[in-house]
């Protein structure tokens, strides 16, 4: 639920048409069955009702103000037809208990819960501004840093929501709230952990609620990985192809994977390459075309695996203000365990200052491609064949030594003091092929020789392997890109209780 501005008008870092949903429009008329909550009523001998904000299929969000701190907040509350169904009642206060476990700025707050005449409720913080749905319905694509931006912000919540075990599933731009603070200032807020899913490791209280199952599908279909609408069990990487997929639609203001009807959009989803985003916004710098491609790639295990790693993979292209953002993401994951591997060489390279990152054309010096992080399938190939490898050198080692010393005029291996004197003409040898490699070719110099620039704490690119992109799919067959699908289609939720 979206709870739009009291004061459309003063929208100091928006453009005046952006302002809130109905701005242009009257407020709602309260549903009828809704009584306890209608203007003027008190909820809870404290929240005064002022006016409905939001309305949906089973909820409904009026704003109201806290009678003695004079503070407003949100109520959301379930209509009546809704209540006949307890899963759909167990999820809503399951997603308060979600919502009030992320200590974030960036996710939606959760002060109170209750229930009135067998109706529960939740009180949440008021939000004042718009999502970034209507935002691009309004302002089309965003520029680049002003849309990385919003990301990260994005992942510093979702990091928050990862480290308390809670996997989102629903990421869209209308559950991106651009909220005014003040002073003029915006922050995005995640709306809608009603869908959320807690990983195994996570349950409430140490209970599995058994809310979602692992054959349940839910989410928005144009923003669903290949595991979700597969009904796999999901993860954080799930989240991850949803900030890709949000992070090309600001871009672009189309999504990567498209279809004329359901079974076109799964098609593409699970078996296609996405719409080329330079065929969409040509200006887009091919780095970060590279770290959508990686977001949504359709084996999990080839995406970025976790929040922290795809933001970091951002800091080219993130303004400055939003650095230190990036670091702090890292730390909430590292926190929990979680390994979060190095940026690539060619992220630190572009994040040094002076360097053509915005430049479509990619990497400006040094190799010139653009390395994706290797995935954690190939760090083991790599480690298996380096260790075949070794051992390999170590029976050819070992068969020399068994062999003895060469015959004379060997080159290699210096002569003893009991060899009859060698001809002057001989005696120059040239430096022997055996001397050891420099320190400057050697690998573990080659890795730290590479600049850093404000990698994330506790972590080092030296030693960490360097993988060549993975080939993408042949485009071949792919159609062209086409319009924005019409928001009746694209905001349906799978969701077999709605």
């Amino acid at each position: 639920m979206v709870t739009p501005s009291p004061n459309p008008a003063h929208t100091p870092d928006l453009d005046e048409s952006v302002a809130g949903r109905g701005s242009s429009t009257e407020p709602p008329e309260p549903p009828a069955e809704a009584a306890a909550f209608a203007p003027g009523k008190i909820v809870a001998g404290k929240y005064r009702v002022e006016r409905v904000v939001g309305e949906g299929g089973l909820g409904v969000v009026v704003a109201a103000r806290h009678v003695q701190l004079d503070q407003w907040v949100a109520i959301k509350y379930l209509r009546p037809k809704a209540l006949t169904k307890p899963i759909v009642v167990a999820r809503f206060m399951r997603e308060a208990r979600l919502a009030a476990r992320i200590q974030s700025d960036h996710a939606v707050r959760v002060y109170d819960v209750g229930e009135i005449e067998g109706a529960p409720y939740m009180v949440m913080e008021y939000l004042e501004g718009t999502d970034l749905g209507r935002l691009l319905k309004i302002a089309g694509p965003l520029p680049t840093e002003r849309a990385v931006d919003y990301i990260l912000q994005a992942c510093e919540g979702l990091a928050e929501a990862h480290a308390a075990g809670i996997v989102h599933r629903d990421l869209k731009p209308d559950n991106l709230f651009l909220a005014k603070k003040s002073g003029g200032a915006s922050v995005v807020k995640i709306l809608d952990f009603g869908i959320s899913k807690l990983t195994e490791k996570a349950t409430e209280s140490g209970r599995n609620t058994k809310l979602t199952k692992e054959t349940d599908k839910f989410g928005t279909p144009h923003y669903m990985s290949p595991e979700q609408l597969r009904a796999k069990e999901v993860d954080a990487r799930a989240d991850v192809w949803g900030v890709g997929v949000v992070l090309y639609e600001l871009l672009a203001d189309k999504v990567p994977f498209d279809g004329d009807d359901m079974p076109e959009l799964v098609t593409a989803i699970l078996t296609m390459p996405p719409i080329p985003l330079a065929s969409v916004v040509p200006a887009v710098p091919d780095g970060i075309s590279r770290v959508i491609e990686t977001c949504v790639a359709k084996d999990r295990e080839d995406r970025f695996g976790n929040i922290a790693e795809l933001a970091q993979e951002l800091r080219p292209f993130a303004p400055q203000s939003s650095h230190a953002r990036i670091d702090h993401i890292a730390e909430i994951t590292r926190e929990k365990g979680t390994f979060v591997r190095p940026p690539t060489e060619d992220s630190m390279r572009l994040s040094l200052p002076g360097t053509d990152r915005m430049s479509s054309g990619g990497v400006a010096s040094g190799s010139g491609v653009h390395r994706m992080p290797a995935s954690r399938s190939s760090w083991r190939n790599g480690l298996l064949a380096f260790a075949a490898v070794a051992v390999l050198g170590a029976v050819a080692f070992g068969v020399v030594q068994a062999r003895g010393p060469s015959a004379a005029g060997s080159s290699v291996t210096a002569a003893p003091s009991s060899t009859p004197v060698v001809p002057a003409s001989a005696a120059a040898p040239s430096a022997a092929p055996s001397a050891a490699p420099s320190a400057a070719t050697r690998p573990e110099a080659l890795a730290s020789s590479a600049p850093v620039a404000s990698a994330a704490p506790s972590s080092s690119a030296a030693g960490s392997p360097t993988v060549k992109p993975r080939a993408g799919k042949p485009s071949s067959g792919r159609p062209a890109a086409s319009a924005k699908p019409k928001p009746s289609d694209r905001d349906s939720v799978i969701n077999p209780f709605e």
